[in-house]
């Protein structure tokens, strides 16, 4: 069985072609600390620090809800 992630980064990662060293020196964070983010699990009480899930949506140029896997868009 497949858990489902809580944020959308490895996503967005793969296509806007960012490393995961690119967002480990942009949030000034250890590399490991970025692999660990990626893999959180929606169940996992765990969860990125506000000021670093700012910066990695920034990166993105998304909004920090747009990083969660839960996030939908609003029908029109």
């Amino acid at each position: 069985m497949c858990n489902k992630l809580k944020y959308r980064i490895k996503e967005l990662m793969r296509v806007n072609k960012i490393t995961y060293m690119d967002i480990a020196t942009k949030c000034q964070v250890h590399l490991m600390t970025v692999y660990k983010w990626v893999k959180i699990d929606e169940n996992d009480t765990t969860s990125i620090p506000s000021d670093s899930l700012k910066k990695i949506a920034e990166i993105f140029n998304v909004t920090m809800e747009e990083l969660y896997t839960m996030y939908e868009v609003p029908a029109n």
